[in-house]
């Protein structure tokens, strides 16, 4: 059933992705071929560039993720719910651990027996009483059980899950004491501190718009307002759209953003006072 729950939150993500760069480009793509386009009062044609000009946007997180379990085990902890923040370095999510604990303590065993043995093979090799060949095959033991012992000792780490960075819990797939396999996915993580923008517009833009460009971004969510600055254009055009995906980060102060999350949508307007196109 947690399978189903996460295969259906996948799709409907993936959904709501994919609709709304479909809405993004059918936008632009009313740009390229309408002489002039109102988008909540401004005028979005490229035949007036004097004029500023708008299109949609969405806000993403430059940070998110969805881990997964590196060991089967039951869950001992899950320290953190949906909503709640974490800072780099918390552990999300600890297992039962007494397992790979105790084979820790026997592969110890084992290295410490096969350093004995060479210890021992050396010993008796000055004498001539054993052959360099059983010495090399007793080193080889010794490599092959340390090698074990650090696989191990790899397991062991995985019995927590730890913050790759500060944020907060976008959604809890598994439960306390459910027992996960390797790789199971069991809680998703965003940053919603750090966001951009995806816009997608006209490519007949790129004759003036570059990096750095300033622009205003309209949330629709909180009907304000928020500087923000063009950082990324995409290498490519979509030759049947004609559109081109920009990216633009957040120039306002902490106080205008701490109520912008990933997910919202606006109108990014853009400033153009050079001549006529």
């Amino acid at each position: 059933m947690k399978k189903m729950n996460l295969l259906g939150s996948t799709i409907l993500l993936a959904s709501f992705n994919l609709y709304a760069q479909q809405d993004l480009v059918l936008e632009a793509l009313l740009l390229t071929t309408n002489n002039e386009v109102i988008s909540d009062g401004y005028v979005v044609s490229p035949s007036l560039p004097s004029k500023p000009f708008a299109a949609r946007g969405v806000i993403q997180a430059k940070q998110q993720a969805t881990l997964a379990s590196g060991i089967g085990a039951k869950v001992e902890q899950f320290n953190y719910r949906q909503g709640q923040g974490f800072e780099k370095g918390a552990v999300l999510v600890k297992f039962d651990c007494r397992g790979p604990l105790a084979e820790i303590k026997a592969s110890q065993a084992d290295v410490y027996m096969h350093k004995q043995k060479v210890a021992v093979n050396e010993e008796m090799a000055k004498f001539d009483s054993i052959s360099d060949y059983e010495v090399l095959l007793t080193k080889t033991e010794l490599s092959k059980a340390e090698a074990e012992l650090e696989a191990r000792q790899i397991e062991l780490d995985a019995c927590e899950i730890k913050a790759p960075f500060s944020g907060r819990v976008v959604e809890t797939l598994v439960n306390r004491h459910e027992v996960v396999a390797k790789n199971d996915p069991l809680l998703a993580i965003v940053d919603a501190k750090q966001l951009e923008v995806s816009i997608i517009i006209p490519s007949t833009w790129l004759q003036w718009l570059e990096t750095d460009h300033v622009i205003q971004f309209k949330v629709d969510e909180l009907a304000t307002q928020v500087e923000a600055k063009v950082i990324r254009i995409s290498p490519v055009v979509d030759p049947v759209s004609k559109t081109i995906a920009i990216t633009a980060v957040f120039n306002g102060k902490a106080k205008e953003l701490k109520n912008l999350l990933p997910g919202m949508s606006g109108t990014a307007i853009f400033t153009y006072t050079g001549s006529a196109i």
